[in-house]
């Protein structure tokens, strides 16, 4: 058992240094400019947000949280507000190696890792400093909290993974074209038990849409 965690945690540690890694990465253009040459509008989201109190535009999770480090950026910084945003997709790392890891063997963890870190979808989200890359992050980990918890106890995983999978579409609207597949898998591999799927399926899909709401 120890051995096992030994190799975890060494494991954990190369993906910490490979995150760090790709944070230096992604910056590498805004800082060789001085610049973003492009920043999301979610910026001035918070901004508003913390000088009325009121959520706007598509993104309220991810403005919620800009607003909350703004003091701790400051609304002048764009290199900061970019940083912030390749940070997020860093930590998304995390949840997805355990996810696949979990799934399939270090390997192919390591694979899906690299490739997405690299793709070029990545790297242009990872610095617009808008809501990309808090999605990611949350979507990760409920991909994460359901394979680790459905096993086990199947119905605290299905409100975590509504939950954060809520909290992503909060961040940003585009990834609510996962529902359908999401459902549509959930019901297949429970097709045995198809109706306690349904009822599991609207349970999953009702707290998605409250954890939308919340912000």
């Amino acid at each position: 058992m120890n051995h096992a965690n030994n190799k975890i945690g060494l494991q954990l540690g190369f993906l910490a240094g490979f995150s760090a890694f790709m944070v230096c990465i992604w910056m590498l253009p805004v800082l060789l400019a001085g610049f973003p040459f492009v920043l999301s509008g979610t910026v001035l989201d918070a901004k508003e947000f913390t000088q009325t109190g009121l959520v706007g535009g598509m993104m309220p999770m991810a403005t919620l949280i800009m607003g909350a480090l703004s003091p701790y950026v400051g609304w002048e910084n764009a290199v900061g507000w970019s940083g912030l945003s390749a940070i997020a997709m860093a930590l998304s790392l995390f949840p997805l190696w355990w996810s696949v890891r979990s799934l399939f063997d270090v390997r192919t963890a390591w694979f899906t890792v690299v490739i997405f870190s690299f793709m070029p979808i990545t790297w242009i989200h990872a610095v617009r400093g808008g809501g990309y890359a808090f999605a990611f992050l949350f979507l990760f980990v409920a991909f994460a909290l359901f394979i680790k918890l459905y096993s086990t106890r199947r119905m605290l995983a299905i409100c975590l993974a509504g939950v954060f999978y809520g909290f992503t579409l909060a961040s940003h609207h585009a990834f609510i074209t996962f529902l359908p597949w999401l459902v549509v898998a959930y019901m297949w591999l429970n097709r045995a038990d198809w109706k306690r799927a349904v009822l599991q399926a609207v349970l999953f899909t009702g707290i998605s849409y409250a954890a939308l709401m919340a912000p």
